[in-house]
């Protein structure tokens, strides 16, 4: 029978209920595809008879093409906050049958997506998915957010760019302002300011610059605004020249490289690189002793300013120069010499204050470098380290040293320092022996053969010697050879020639040379016996022989202990050439029935009715010693209209003021004698000893008496007795324990010799 088919309005309406098209949405993402129509047939329901084929033709539907893969890509792949990146999606194969897919961002917090659309919400990464309908395919890209570049925040000066100033005054500084780099926010409490030339010029609120050191200040603001990479910033500069009080004119004429002095040159520095200068950079100051100023206080331009009761009580204290330290020629002879001005700022006694050079394992070669006290005077000084050999390794330098802090300020400028090193001249080093000494003629130190050095003291070619009128005045003069010994400054000039292995105590030693005077003031000679000192200058001469040619002579009988001889200079200035000197050890002359052994007799009396050292603080500022008019209510016999006044500061102790120098005439060991002392106690606080100190003291009895002279209140003149345990130089005034505010007027000390103990 034959198949009946549906009418064709009834087979439409069946396509119309099988085609339904299907659509998927997620994410935000609206993709559509459409599903194929399948192909539908509805039989005639009358029984008929059917061939096979006919049969399985009715049965067959078409195949359905599922998706395989799928990818993304993202354009671009990098984008700043608010900026948008588009994603292009592929389904493969192209003809799979449902293509829809969803797209999603896996760190919304950073990137969200709307469709293909991916948008910035804030730095960071994040993955963008894509995952199909059909089969539920996945593919993933990076999306990278950076933040929105804001411009640099400005800064903005409403006064001049530059100013002048002088040193030390205050110069208002504009208001600066900054804003933020979008334009409107005041973000002026942000600025950081500095002078990169003065750390200290600025005032907190940074409104006032004030600077003592002169020259060009880059006063730099800063402000900065972000975090991480993504900070901006901003500096503006205004310039402030800082002008002196007074006026540099001190030329360094290309000197100032401080290597120079490797190769026996000069070096020179001002201060006039301020902070930058070589010399100050150098500077090792523990207790912060060292400033700068162009102020009045300056010598001109610039000076260093030393505080010098910082750099007292201990070596460390000291203001130490190493520029020099990997500079000076190791293990070899050089004389180095040093110059500067300088300036006294307070009244001072400024004693016990050293300018040296010393390196490891060395205490110093010390000059007290302060001649002129008084106070804001101007004085050049220079000194010589000769024949110095520094050692391979350490460290070295020049250094600023007080041995006391004083009581009151102590404060010097110094300026223009200059710094030189000259090759020595080659010599032969000998020490003679007590025998050569001895011999009739004596021993001669020629400075070349038989040579010796001295503190402060340089071996000099007479050929080299740069100032004519000098080498014209000794070259082939009598008493002058090929090499001369130049001495100057003051203070220990210790012969190392003569020591306690060839010097015999008993004997005469007779010391005598010609000398070419540049400046011989203040020449002293001094015995170093058993770490004292006698100056002996009794039995010395200087003569003039043909113009500024001089003879000195020296004889004396060497006292026990005696370990050195030293030419003592007090004068700055000193400055001689010293020819060929003879030393020798002779038999001393017999004594005089009657009298000591430098000629004293019984009877013969030392009075002290002031301090020969000075005034002013004393004692490393433990006491103030002042001559006043005497007080009404202080009187008794010997004291006169005006008197010294001693005043002991509170809480310190070891009291020790020097007072009695007998114009070289030596108290002797062994003999007996009268001291007399006339004083007035206004007030004496504590159980403290009042004694006398010879010396410096020392275990063997030196302080008289050990139970101290009468310390109550009202005139004392207190008498005793005392067999000289060594010779004496000097006595000071000594108070063991601390006796704080007492106030002594010593009116005068008297010495007299009362028995010979030959």
């Amino acid at each position: 029978m034959k198949k009946k088919f549906i009418p064709i309005v009834a087979i439409a309406a069946l396509m119309s209920l099988g085609g339904l098209a299907t659509a998927c949405s997620s994410g935000g993402t609206d993709v559509s595809s459409s599903i194929p129509e399948e192909s539908t047939s509805v039989e005639d329901t009358t029984p008929s008879s059917t061939t096979p084929s006919e049969e399985s033709s009715s049965d067959t539907t078409p195949e359905v093409i599922h998706v395989e893969s799928v990818s993304i890509v993202l354009s671009p792949t990098t984008i700043k906050v608010g900026e948008t990146s588009s994603a292009t999606v592929e389904v493969l194969p192209a003809n799979a049958d449902d293509k829809t897919y969803t797209i999603v961002s896996l760190n919304e917090a950073v990137a969200t997506v709307n469709g293909t659309t991916i948008t910035g919400v804030s730095k960071g990464t994040a993955e963008i998915q894509v995952t199909t309908t059909d089969g539920a395919k996945v593919a993933k890209a990076t999306i990278t957010v950076e933040e929105v570049e804001l411009p640099a925040p400005t800064i903005n000066n409403p006064g001049e760019a530059s100013y002048t100033v002088a040193a030390g005054a205050d110069l208002a500084l504009p208001a600066v302002t900054a804003t933020s780099g979008d334009g409107e926010t005041d973000i002026t409490s942000a600025i950081e300011a500095e002078d990169f030339n003065d750390a200290y010029s600025l005032s907190a609120d940074l409104k006032t610059f004030n600077s003592k050191v002169a020259g060009l200040h880059v006063v730099s603001y800063y402000v900065e605004e972000g975090e991480g990479d993504a900070i901006k910033s901003t500096t503006l500069e205004i310039e402030i020249t800082v002008t002196p009080a007074t006026e540099n004119t001190f030329v360094t004429e290309g000197e100032n490289d401080p290597a120079a002095i490797a190769e026996y040159g000069t070096f020179k520095d001002g201060f006039e690189d301020g902070y930058d200068s070589r010399l100050y950079k150098s500077l090792g100051d523990a207790n912060g002793a060292a400033s700068l100023t162009a102020t009045s206080d300056a010598i001109m331009g610039n000076s260093l300013i030393i505080d010098l009761n910082k750099t007292a009580g201990r070596a460390l204290n000291s203001l130490f120069v190493n520029t020099f330290t990997s500079i000076f020629r190791r293990g070899e002879s050089v004389t180095y010499s040093v110059e500067f001005d300088y300036k006294p700022l307070t009244e001072s006694s400024f004693g016990d204050v050293y300018f040296g050079m010393r390196w490891d394992g060395m205490a110093g070669l010390n000059s007290n470098f302060i001649s002129n006290k008084t106070v804001g005077t101007t004085t050049h000084y220079k000194v010589s380290f000769p024949e110095t050999t520094v050692p391979e390794s350490g460290n070295a330098g020049f250094f600023f040293f007080k041995s006391e802090a004083d009581s009151a300020a102590c404060k010097v400028a110094i300026d223009n320092f200059v710094v030189s090193a000259k090759k020595t001249t080659t010599t032969n080093i000998v020490k003679p022996t007590s025998e050569q000494l001895s011999a009739e003629t004596g021993f001669t130190f020629d400075w070349k053969e038989n040579a010796s050095t001295f503190g402060k003291g340089e071996t000099t070619l007479v050929e080299k010697i740069e100032d004519e009128t000098i080498r014209t005045g000794i070259t082939g003069k009598e008493g002058f050879g090929e090499n001369v010994m130049h001495l100057t400054g003051n203070g220990d000039h210790l012969f190392a020639g003569l020591d306690a292995t060839n010097l015999v105590a008993g004997k005469k030693l007779i010391i005598s040379f010609k000398y070419y005077k540049v400046n011989d003031s203040g020449f002293n000679m001094i015995l170093m016996v058993s770490d004292a000192g006698q100056t002996m200058n009794d039995n010395l001469s200087m003569t003039e022989v043909e113009g500024n040619v001089k003879q000195f002579c020296w004889e004396g009988v060497l006292p026990a202990g005696t370990g050195a001889v030293n030419f003592y200079p007090t004068s700055g200035a000193f400055d001689i050439y010293m020819g060929a000197m003879t030393v020798k050890l002779a038999e001393p002359d017999p004594v005089a029935e009657g009298e000591t052994a430098l000629g004293h007799k019984v009877g013969d009396s030392w009075t002290n009715t002031s301090r020969p050292f000075g005034t002013g603080s004393v004692a490393g500022g433990k006491a103030t010693i002042e001559v006043v008019d005497t007080p009404a209510s202080v009187s008794g016999e010997g004291i006169g209209a005006t008197i010294s006044k001693i005043t002991y500061a509170e809480g310190v102790s070891d009291t020790n003021i020097e007072w009695y120098r007998p114009s070289n005439q030596q108290i002797e060991a062994g003999h007996e004698y009268k001291i007399t002392m006339i004083y007035y106690i206004e007030t004496w606080n504590g159980g403290a000893r009042f004694q006398l100190n010879f010396d410096g003291g020392s275990a063997g009895g030196a302080f008289v008496p050990a139970t101290g002279m009468d310390t109550s209140v009202g005139y004392h003149k207190y008498e005793f007795k005392w067999v000289a345990t060594k010779a004496v130089d000097f006595f000071s005034v000594y108070v063991p324990e601390a006796n704080g505010g007492s106030v002594v007027y010593l009116a005068s000390s008297t010495v007299e010799l009362v028995a010979i103990n030959n």
